[in-house]
């Protein structure tokens, strides 16, 4: 802040703030918390959106060593109070439209945003009232947690991700170095508080000096478009849906000056090869970087470049090599390091493995294990259960998940296997291949979005996979959909879609 104090940090809407106007707000709300008794190591939940005032309260709990807990804001009030519980919470920070009287029936604090409180509330602003410098200073070391992040929520008990300082500071140290954030970098911040991404998008700017533009829901491409365009956005991350997104109204691309663009990172899940092409022709300029990682790694273990695929044929897009503080390790199913070219599940060693999951050994010792390789040295490596394969250039292709190989008539498929095809034909945007069981025996099905409905030719398409595809990894049906599902995290949701399939058939 001492560096950058004078400079614009963050800007939400109309208003912007300097980095030493963040700084002191943050002192301030740290006090606040400490007059509820809140002390290092405690825990607090957040039901909040991607706000100034969030990011003042994250920033005002880590200067005290306090933990956050960010929830989905569309999570059921059951699921809220389960974390709040299941954490020992001390407080719950929630804006004013999330708020339930379900939330004060415990006894505990609860602290709500906005002018509708009333008096069994404490308002967020009162922060204002205290100190501008920080009264309570405890020893914060790197190891120390910064969050615990929930994961498979949707069903049963979640599992709580714990990361540490140590696995945010290496990969933001990393990300600032490898790709040249500085004063001069503006970035679109989209991520809700509850996507592990949303720390990439705002800690970048903490350290190289740069500004952040609050953009928490997508009105409309135009309006995005013309974000970019007025506050001179140079990076953003996203998922394939907003790039499918952009290539349907890439008409509009030539009407804004995008020429500040400079980095789009991509990743959550595979993207078409055909949609990068396309947005390269269009964003000539624009450097398309893909990553892998998982809620458990903090945000990439990997990063790739994409090169130019305008004049090039590419059959799989890569994910790229291992960043700085990471070493990734890919085993067959004995266990061995598998050779080039061979498929085996990723394992990742490093700073940015969690510390595991919030009270519960029994799921957190199935993934964190001793290094196989090497377990004198007591080191453990997270096992992913993807299936990549390293290719003889040393990148990384990611194939599937583990647990989303299926058998067909004796035979192992993977299913994104067969999605990778389909999704290379020209006239189809996306398409997703799930694997259901009808009289006991499992099947193929094709979801599919074709690009243009009324041109498409069904037989010539069904055809074409039949000639391209082993005769055990055709789909048996095909349905088309207007829309794919997509969870919260911008994922296609095949579980929503295994459930439509089921109510379709049983009509």
């Amino acid at each position: 802040t001492d560096k950058f104090g004078e400079q614009i940090l963050i800007k939400e809407r109309e208003k912007s703030y300097k980095y030493n106007e963040i700084n002191t707000f943050s002192n301030q709300f740290a006090n606040y918390l400490v007059s509820f008794g809140i002390r290092k190591g405690d825990r607090i939940c957040m039901v909040m959106e991607s706000t100034v005032d969030a990011l003042i309260a994250i920033l005002g709990i880590l200067k005290i060593g306090v933990v956050f807990v960010p929830i989905f804001t569309k999570a059921s009030i059951s699921k809220i109070l389960e974390i709040y519980q299941f954490t020992d919470a001390k407080l719950l920070l929630v804006d004013d439209l999330y708020c339930a009287p379900e939330f004060c029936e415990f006894g505990k604090l609860v602290i709500v945003r906005g002018n509708n409180t009333d008096k069994s509330h404490n308002n967020f602003n009162r922060y204002l009232e205290y100190a501008k410098e920080i009264t309570y200073q405890p020893n914060i070391i790197s190891r120390d947690l910064v969050y615990i992040m929930f994961t498979s929520g949707t069903t049963g008990t979640p599992k709580g991700v714990m990361i540490t300082h140590e696995s945010i500071c290496t990969f933001m140290d990393y990300v600032v170095k490898e790709f040249h954030h500085d004063q001069t970098t503006c970035t679109l911040a989209k991520s809700p508080l509850s996507f592990d991404p949303y720390f990439t998008e705002i800690v970048t700017s903490f350290i190289g000096g740069g500004r952040i533009v609050l953009y928490p829901s997508i009105v409309s491409i135009r309006h995005f478009l013309k974000t970019i365009q007025n506050e001179k956005i140079t990076n953003f991350g996203c998922g394939p849906s907003l790039l499918l997104l952009l290539i349907k109204e890439k008409e509009l691309l030539s009407r804004y000056d995008l020429s500040s663009l400079k980095e789009i990172y991509f990743g959550y899940e595979n993207c078409p090869i055909w949609v990068i092409r396309e947005l390269q022709k269009e964003l000539p300029c624009v450097k398309f970087i893909n990553g892998y990682g998982t809620t458990e790694t903090y945000a990439s273990s990997t990063f790739h470049i994409v090169e130019n695929l305008v004049d090039k044929k590419m059959v799989d897009l890569p994910i790229g090599k291992a960043i700085e503080g990471t070493e990734l390790l890919i085993t067959d199913n004995q266990g061995n390091l598998t050779k080039n070219g061979e498929i085996g599940e990723l394992l990742i060693r490093g700073t940015s493995l969690m510390n595991g999951y919030w009270k519960n050994n029994t799921e957190t010792g199935k993934v964190l294990k001793e290094n196989p390789f090497f377990p004198e040295s007591r080191d453990l490596v997270y096992y992913t259960g993807d299936l990549v394969r390293r290719n003889e250039d040393r990148t990384i292709t990611f194939i599937s998940r583990k647990d989303e190989q299926v058998k067909i008539n004796g035979y192992r498929v993977e299913p994104a296997e067969v999605q990778k095809f389909i999704e290379d034909f020209s006239d189809i945007q996306e398409c997703a291949i799930i694997a259901v069981e009808q009289d006991d025996f499992k099947k193929l099905v094709c979801y599919y979005c074709p690009k243009d409905i009324q041109s498409f030719d069904l037989p010539a398409f069904k055809q074409r996979c039949a000639q391209g595809l082993e005769p055990y990894k055709i789909p048996q049906e095909y349905i088309q959909i207007e829309q794919l599902p997509r969870n919260k995290n911008s994922k296609i949701d095949k579980r929503w879609l295994s459930r439509l399939y089921v109510e379709q058939t049983n009509r």
